[in-house]
Parts: structure tokens; sequence; C-alpha cells
């Protein structure tokens, strides 16, 4: 079984590829169809993707440092 796998295994240690980011992205989209199981509205739809993939972060009162914040620069 390991040898039908050792590329792909070897791959992550050369290049330090996951696909993290397309499982976390899935992972959210589906999380997303279930909350808005009954929506008959598309708008409404797309602002519920806005909301949970970017408004917590645009809408928080507390707001985030810019990345050139956080590294010292004004």
């Amino acid at each position: 079984m390991l040898d039908t796998w050792q590329d792909r295994i070897a791959n992550y240690f050369i290049n330090y590829q996951t696909s993290g980011f397309v499982e976390g992205l899935n992972n959210k989209l589906k999380v997303l169809k279930r909350r808005c199981y009954g929506l008959r509205n598309v708008t409404r739809l797309f602002q519920r993707l806005t909301l949970d993939l970017e408004g917590y972060r645009r809408f928080s009162l507390w707001r985030m440092p810019t990345s050139s914040a956080a590294h010292g620069n004004p």
C-alpha cells in the first residue's frame, strides 16, 4: 500500500505542498450549503457567502492590523 502513495508522500517533503487550503474551502462551502438550506433568494445566498468568507473581518468592531502595520511599518 505504501508503494502506491510513495511518490505523493515524497512530493510533500520535497515541495511542502498540501491540499489544506482546498480542503478548508470545501468544508466552508459544505457548511454554507447546510446553513442556507431553504433560502429561495439567490441574493441572500451570496450575501451569506460573503459574510461567512470575509464578513467577520470586514464588520468586526476590532480592526485587524494590516500586514504593513503588523511588521512595524507605519
